[in-house]
């Protein structure tokens, strides 16, 4: 009996083993496949202008004495690396003196309640092949020097190069033109310009940019009218076309 149960024992034992074996290598599982992603197509190519990155670099402190938040605009991917490294200088060098500036004149080791402070933000509006960038700088040193204020670029970010009014109205005498129409809006809306004389000219470097096809000329507060009446926008009435403006 004892031997009729180790056979049998053993035959157990090879059968086990054999449905180990077998589903071990001829019953293997199919692989899982994972699907693709599907791919999102919207049909429509994007601008020049829209495929540019723009990074934020951020610049924050906050002590007793000093309240610094700077989202400065940073060019990533233009064409031209040289000129790249220029605007994105150009910007750096308009904001950084200031950051700078604060850290001394608010000396944390005075007793003060006055706090300083310096904030920096940006907006980007894409136009086909133009990227308008309006920079807001808003500083307040204690009373001493408190100012809003907004630097414009605007980017041919085919051409590499930042363009003037001079490359987008395509009209000789266009600063007769946005003369003519800043004045007739300020008197429209009863805005003394230059003490009551009117705006006679402005400079090649004109700050300016471009929203939605439309072009918009910036003057900061108190270069051509009273303080209290703030910043000044002014929309032109002019057509885009081919990446210029034109008169209608």
């Amino acid at each position: 009996m004892k031997r009729i149960a180790i056979v049998l024992l053993i035959i157990i034992l090879l059968v086990a083993i054999g449905f180990g074996i077998y589903f071990m290598f001829f019953n293997e599982k199919p692989p899982i496949e994972i699907p693709e992603p599907p791919v999102v197509d919207s049909g429509e190519e994007l601008d020049p202008a829209e495929k540019i990155n723009i990074e934020t670099a951020l610049t924050e402190t906050q002590t007793q004495r000093r309240f610094v938040n700077v989202k400065m605009p940073t060019f990533t991917n233009l064409s031209d690396y040289s000129f790249q490294e220029i605007i994105n200088k150009e910007i750096a060098d308009s904001i950084n003196p200031y950051v700078n500036e604060i850290a001394v004149v608010a000396d944390e080791s005075l007793p003060s309640t006055v706090k300083y402070k310096y904030e920096v933000s940006f907006e980007r509006f894409n136009n086909e092949n133009y990227i308008s960038l309006v920079v807001l700088q808003n500083y307040a040193t204690g009373g001493m020097r408190s100012n809003t204020w907004k630097d414009t670029y605007t980017i041919d970010v085919l051409n590499n190069r930042k363009i003037t009014l001079a490359d987008i109205c395509d009209f000789e005498d266009y600063k007769e033109v946005i003369v003519e129409e800043v004045n007739r809006q300020a008197d429209e809306n009863n805005i003394s310009l230059i003490a009551g004389n009117g705006l006679s000219d402005i400079p090649d470097t004109q700050r300016f940019y471009i929203k939605d096809e439309k072009l918009y000329i910036y003057f900061e507060p108190a270069s051509i009218a009273p303080y209290l009446d703030g910043e000044m926008h002014f929309k032109m009435p002019f057509d885009y076309e081919d990446g210029k403006f034109i008169l209608d």
